[in-house]
């Protein structure tokens, strides 16, 4: 199960794929992440930001193991915030201390 699979724009698709990581481009995005998820052949799910509208609903009714760990990647310049905070969380959570914090006085 140590194996990673993307959602996203074919451009970025075809290079992870060059890396052998598994790249879903197809118009049935929702129901190619539930198949992915649900069968747990993967420990990583990148889903590129531009996608996070239709996948995060999905994602969030369906998460319940720790496995696999899904990321929202921020693509053609665009940054933003949920996926930053998710990120977080997901730190937080392998972690158990939130590193990311600023602003802290030791």
């Amino acid at each position: 199960m140590d194996k990673i699979c993307f959602f996203g724009d074919e451009s970025i698709g075809l290079i992870l794929k060059g890396l052998g990581i598994d790249a879903f481009i197809d118009e049935n995005i929702e129901e190619s992440f539930q198949d992915a998820y649900r069968k747990n052949l993967y420990s990583l799910i990148i889903v590129s930001e531009d996608l996070k509208d239709r996948i995060l609903p999905v994602y969030l009714e369906m998460r319940k193991e720790f496995l696999p760990v899904v990321i929202f990647l921020p693509t053609k310049g665009r940054r933003e915030e949920v996926s930053f905070k998710y990120i977080r969380r997901m730190i937080e959570k392998a972690v158990g201390v939130d590193i990311l914090k600023k602003g802290e006085e030791e």
